[in-house]
């Protein structure tokens, strides 16, 4: 796993001290401490660094700290949105000083995950469309696949189940890296169930679930939780599947994470919703 092999070694980044490099290594740690859930370990991270970029005043270390920043902010510590606004513009100028292609992409997708976050649909639609095109100027095929699994979420939570499908089926067909084309597969069963077709999509996130679990990556139960809740609702076990959706609200409640709340709450639960609409003796009443 990337943060056993980084904590083997982190003391020796550590005497690194105001290096360029801690920054870069450093900013792949925190996304392995986010994926894996250690939110209070990745605030903490994220701060250390952002105060070496700052003392470093180098413009590529500057824009590894600002993509950061964001994520983590997103994730673990919501920024009032003025203060976002602000942030996107420092990190896009500092990612476009620099000829790094991964951080100009990379910053251009923690920012549209962030608009998609925030309800700002047509402002995530418009960071995804810009990171696609930057990518393509840059030719790096990256950009492609993550712009289009933006654009599958957004579609997602926008009820636009085909559409999530088709634009997942893409990212998955051009994803250049097993993380990327995971979170496309995971879009991709979502939609399928929320489209009743329950039987392929919950094969499908059971076995992303099961990878998730091998690999680490606890952050995305948050997603596939949810999803075989609905799934089970659909299937007509609405008790079993209220209680696996009570259980991951419980447990992401458990690890502190609003924003995860928030999406299983108001929108996965929504899709139950809909799907209960009519049916009585329903005790469940989204939080």
């Amino acid at each position: 796993m990337t943060i056993d092999v980084l904590q083997r070694f982190l003391p020796r980044i550590d005497r690194l001290k105001d290096d360029p490099r801690a920054v870069i290594i450093r900013h792949h740690y925190i996304f392995g401490l986010l994926w894996n859930t250690r939110y209070g370990q990745a605030l903490v991270t994220q701060r250390e660094t952002s105060r070496i970029a700052d003392r470093i005043r180098d413009t590529r270390s500057r824009a590894y700290a600002l993509a950061g920043e964001i994520l983590v902010s997103t994730i673990v510590a919501p920024k009032p949105l003025q203060e976002f606004e602000k942030l996107k513009i420092e990190a896009v100028k500092a990612a476009s000083d620099t000829s790094d292609a991964y951080i100009q992409n990379w910053t251009r997708f923690v920012i549209a995950w962030e608009e998609f976050h925030l309800g700002r649909m047509l402002n995530a639609r418009d960071s995804g469309r810009e990171l696609m095109q930057i990518g393509r100027m840059l030719n790096d095929p990256r950009a492609t696949g993550l712009g289009l699994s933006v654009l599958a979420l957004i579609a997602l939570l926008s009820d636009a189940y085909d559409e999530a499908l088709e634009y997942s089926e893409q990212s998955i067909a051009v994803a250049v890296t097993r993380q990327d084309r995971e979170t496309a597969v995971n879009i991709k069963g979502c939609a399928l169930v929320l489209l009743r077709r329950t039987k392929e999509g919950s094969e499908l996130l059971e076995k992303f679930r099961d990878r998730c679990f091998a690999d680490g990556d606890l952050y995305s139960l948050s997603t596939v939780d949810g999803i075989i809740g609905v799934s089970q609702v659909l299937q007509g076990n609405i008790s079993k599947g209220i209680y696996w959706l009570e259980d991951a609200i419980l447990r992401r409640d458990a690890e502190v994470i609003g924003v995860v709340r928030i999406g299983i709450a108001s929108s996965f639960v929504r899709s139950i919703c809909k799907s209960l609409a009519g049916k009585k003796n329903c005790r469940f009443r989204p939080c």
